[in-house]
């Protein structure tokens, strides 16, 4: 899988240095629904039944954070509880990196469809329903989730990617590179992951986690129900974003309930694939991707699931980046410029690097794939180099690099450009040899200026 996830990633990041650090827009990609409706989801979109029949590949009913595994240590917990059923500001929400324990299980076929779920309503019941359902009573809230795990029972064998007007889609986009291995995972099986994650991620971050668990399980459940194709082809409406379909699904299953933190939770279901500072928010996007880590290490054999610190090694990284240190490419571009005691780096040169480590690796980072987390992963690297003591100077808390002007000898303007500065050391003993590499355009360099 990795050698197209680079190249489809590398070609939507292509390597230059911008005036300005800007997101890439997702490209779009079309997919002729008469082909989609007889080779992918049709034949996967009947009800299974809630009984697993004897002889299934589907494993025995799991218990709550089997598959989510240690996702932070008891240390993690914050100190006061809340005093009200309400997720804690998000300066006192730790945020872990990646699973560090996941269970194993045996890979999955080559094949793009999605096969018979492993989990039916029966284990979403036994798993987090029944263990919860006092409390689930007491905010009455028990009769409208079992509602939507009914519909998910009845319309979730379909994939758990939209297959549906996937260019309205932006999840869709962000994970185009990886979509044939997720294809093969369906709705039902990555939205037990999810809540899986959800609730162990909530009782290591909360003391008093009990009275969350409701309003969590709703945001787990209900967002992804809007990527049922039969939801989805009801209207016009339900062509777009599947978070929007998946919030006027929960609104059905509450009709007629007065529940107060219910627009948290389709707010949450709303914001889940995009950027929030939100506790809930950033919970519910930090289950998906865990889910979807686990489900990619599950499907590709020999891929796995590692803590950021422990498969990004800094220095390893540097030193793939040290092989484009003032090298001038065909098309008389650089990515990378040493000047003095000082290597400045073009930020998506840094990115593509921490890529290649991680295919070496074996590892799955969502991070790394997907566009909207571009300027988040950048902020982490840099952040791992700050921490090292690596970089030329610091560039400020929150930012990834800073604005410089490049001196060009027998050239009256400078050109601006947003780098990230290194210490040349840092590279270790091949940072001898960057000077000796200079040639044309890079040798005319006399001086490297950051703007104030």
């Amino acid at each position: 899988m990795w050698p197209a996830v680079l190249q489809s990633v590398t070609d939507r990041f292509v390597s230059r240095a911008l005036d300005e650090p800007t997101r890439l827009p997702v490209e779009p990609f079309t997919i002729e629904l008469v082909e989609l409706a007889k080779a992918v989801w049709l034949p996967h979109n009947t009800p299974t039944p809630a009984a697993v029949p004897s002889g299934s590949s589907a494993r025995d009913p799991v218990v709550e954070g089997a598959i989510a595994g240690r996702v932070a240590s008891p240390e993690a917990l914050v100190g006061d509880p809340p005093a009200s059923p309400s997720l804690e500001p998000l300066s006192s929400l730790p945020l872990p990196t990646s699973v560090s324990t996941i269970s194993s299980a045996s890979p999955e076929s080559t094949s793009t469809e999605p096969g018979r779920s492993r989990y039916a309503f029966t284990e979403f019941m036994q798993a987090f329903v029944t263990p919860h359902e006092g409390i689930l009573r007491a905010q009455q809230v028990y009769d409208p989730i079992v509602a939507m795990l009914q519909f998910l029972e009845q319309h979730g064998e379909c994939p758990s990617l939209v297959v549906i007007a996937p260019e309205r889609d932006h999840e869709a986009g962000e994970l185009y590179p990886v979509r044939q291995a997720l294809l093969r995972v369906t709705l039902k099986d990555h939205t037990f992951h999810v809540i899986d994650f959800a609730l162990k991620i909530l009782k290591e971050t909360y003391r008093d986690y009990r009275p969350l668990i409701p309003k969590v399980l709703v945001a787990a459940i209900g967002h992804d129900l809007g990527k049922a194709p039969a939801f989805r082809t009801a209207t016009v409406y339900t062509m777009g974003d599947h978070t929007a379909a998946s919030a006027v699904q929960v609104q059905k299953c509450f009709q007629g309930r007065d529940i107060s933190w219910l627009n948290e939770a389709i707010n949450a279901i709303v914001a889940h694939h995009r950027g929030s500072n939100n506790a809930l928010d950033v919970l519910l996007k930090q289950a998906d991707e865990r889910a979807r880590q686990y489900e990619l290490s599950q499907q590709e054999g020999g891929l796995s699931v590692q803590p950021f610190e422990q498969w990004c090694q800094i220095p390893e990284l540097l030193q793939v980046v040290s092989l484009r240190v003032n090298v001038v490419k065909r098309s008389n571009t650089w990515e990378a410029v040493s000047y003095k005691d000082v290597v400045y780096i073009v930020p998506d040169v840094l990115l593509d690097a921490a890529r290649q480590l991680a295919k070496k690796k074996g590892v799955v980072e969502l991070g790394l794939i997907r566009a909207d987390d571009r300027e988040p992963m950048l902020r982490r690297l840099v952040g791992s180099l700050r921490t090292q003591h690596f970089l030329g100077e610091d560039v400020g808390e929150g930012y990834y690099g800073r604005f410089y002007h490049l001196v060009m000898a027998k050239r009256a303007n400078t050109k601006r450009l947003y780098l990230i500065p290194v210490k040349k050391d840092a590279f270790g003993d091949v940072h001898t040899q960057f000077e000796g590499r200079k040639e044309g355009l890079l040798s005319l360099i006399t001086d490297v200026r950051h703007v104030r």
